[in-house]
């Protein structure tokens, strides 16, 4: 048998209700793409990368269009 949060009483709203958007793809997504925006800034800042990049990867993480 499987389970699923979806199915419970206690968290399946969570995943449902719009206004709670901390669960669905687009949010989820859009925190990732932050977060890689972040971490190359960093990364070309520290020259871990080079700055040319950090600023591609930046550029790019602000205009993905998923």
């Amino acid at each position: 048998m499987t389970l699923s949060l979806f199915d419970s009483p206690l968290f399946g709203p969570l995943f449902s209700d719009p206004a709670v958007r901390y669960f669905d793809d687009e949010a989820n997504l859009a925190a990732l793409l932050r977060f890689e925006a972040a971490l190359a800034q960093v990364e070309g800042q520290l020259g871990i990368i080079p700055a040319s990049a950090a600023t591609a990867i930046v550029q790019a993480c602000a205009t993905l269009e998923l």
